[in-house]
């Protein structure tokens, strides 16, 4: 698990994922909708529907649906609206899923 505050260190972390994915074939990530359950009056659960697109080592374009939970919270800014700020998230099995697909 990595984590880290905005900053230098964060975006290193960006550009490592980014490399990441760029070397396994991807070649898109896209959201496809986007559902939220409140919790409490500044908390709330948002299931975001993510496709990820690539191509194989053998040439052949694949798309993998996913889903990602985000735990946020609505901080009210003293001017404008509220900004939601991602606490932490639960994702499913991407490496199994990249296998099972013949991307990894």
């Amino acid at each position: 698990m990595t984590c880290a505050k905005n900053g230098p260190e964060f975006i290193k972390i960006l550009e490592k994922g980014y490399a990441y994915y760029k070397s396994i074939g991807t070649t898109a990530m896209s959201v496809t909708g986007v559902d939220s359950i409140p919790i409490t009056d500044d908390h709330s659960v948002a299931t975001v529907h993510w496709r990820g697109e690539y191509r194989t080592k053998a040439g052949r374009d694949v798309a993998i649906d996913f889903d990602v939970h985000y735990f946020v919270k609505s901080e009210k800014e003293k001017s404008g609206p509220a900004a939601l700020k991602i606490l932490g998230f639960i994702a499913g099995d991407e490496q199994g899923a990249l296998r099972r697909a013949g991307v990894i």
